[in-house]
């Protein structure tokens, strides 16, 4: 009995982790060169657009630091020998929230990224987006779950 809540819980854990929210479009330097060449941005573009990833992870670096720690109190819940059915829950809604969050975050960073293009590169970033091929990978992040862990202190 105790091993099917275990796995039902595991289930759902799983399912949030696919469904979670991922980085921002834009916040490695490799796509910044891409939206450069592709848009033509001007150099006062390009440092602009750098100013607000740079603004963008100082804000989310605490953010993905808390979903980190939800995610491992989450863990240690569910392997516990009877784990709490409300606990497990909890953790869930605030990882939840969290990951809200940070998609409402990478949503703004995307439209302060876009307010500073031209009407013409907006169009076509639009254009871009609707033939490039998708960036998620299988874990629902940018080029799947390695994108969501960044590398020490925001930069």
């Amino acid at each position: 009995m105790m091993r099917g809540k275990r796995m039902a819980i595991s289930g759902l854990v799983l399912l949030s982790v696919i469904w979670g929210g991922g980085v921002a479009w834009a916040q490695r330097p490799a796509e910044v060169l891409r939206l450069r060449e592709r848009l033509g941005l001007t150099p006062e573009q390009v440092a602009r657009i750098q100013e607000l990833i740079r603004t963008h992870r100082n804000d989310v670096f605490p953010l993905q630091q808390e979903l980190r720690a939800k995610t491992h109190e989450l863990r240690n819940a569910l392997e516990a020998p009877n784990p709490d059915a409300t606990t497990v829950g909890q953790l869930l809604l605030e990882r939840r929230a969290l990951r809200q969050q940070l998609r409402e975050k990478n949503q703004k960073l995307r439209a302060d990224i876009e307010a500073v293009l031209t009407p013409e590169q907006r169009q076509k970033l639009s254009e871009w987006r609707q033939t490039r091929p998708p960036l998620r990978g299988p874990r629902g992040g940018l080029l799947g779950a390695r994108a969501n862990r960044l590398p020490g202190p925001p930069r």
